[in-house]
């Protein structure tokens, strides 16, 4: 591969200039082409750096390869509410609970999401009104987030709205009688 690149630094340019006068470029010779002489590029060697991240009580430099990196808590969190397989009738008030382990460290976070929109931020715990939920599963994800946003810590639970039913709604089963074939229909003697 290396000789293949030294190859082609030095490979030869031929310009050929046909009837029309359109000049044209080749690595090949042709009838009437003229050689081309191309300089070298220009190359600049790399300079050495030292990263200054600010200074010592005694106004010395520090670099970066002698401040001593911060230690990040490994975070684990879970789920007490909502738990597995969790259903909930639309209008209800779902309670979102996690546990966390060890405790938040300054500055960082629990962001609640729910379907990726945020829906809490701060503590463990979050309500969320199910009233303008359409039926259907809803995945909540509990972050530990730090100070510049970086994600630390993650976790999923999911849960299922149900739409309400008039069988199931007893005030919705007002006026309502059972036909013959045990199939609840409207009354038509009111009440």
């Amino acid at each position: 591969m290396l000789l293949l690149m030294a190859a082609l630094t030095h490979a030869e340019i031929y310009k050929t200039t046909d009837a029309s006068g359109q000049v044209s470029y080749s690595d090949q010779p042709s009838a009437g082409a003229v050689r081309v002489q191309v300089a070298p590029l220009p190359t600049v060697p790399p300079v050495a750096t030292t990263t200054s991240v600010g200074t010592a009580s005694n106004n010395a430099p520090v670099s970066a390869s002698n401040v001593a990196t911060v230690q990040r808590p490994s975070y684990q969190l879970s789920f007490q509410s909502p738990g597995p397989e969790t259903y909930i009738r639309r209008g209800e008030t779902l309670n979102v609970a996690v546990t966390l382990s060890p405790a938040l460290a300054g500055g960082d976070q629990i962001v609640m999401l729910m379907n990726g929109q945020p829906v809490g931020t701060g503590g463990p715990q979050a309500s969320i009104n199910t009233e303008t939920l359409d039926r259907g599963s809803y995945t909540i994800t509990a972050q530990v987030v730090d100070t510049q946003g970086q994600v630390l810590a993650t976790q999923s639970a999911s849960f299922t709205v149900m739409q309400a039913s008039r069988l199931i709604n007893p005030a919705a089963r007002q006026n309502q009688i059972s036909g013959p074939s045990g199939v609840i229909r409207p009354s038509r003697f009111g009440r």
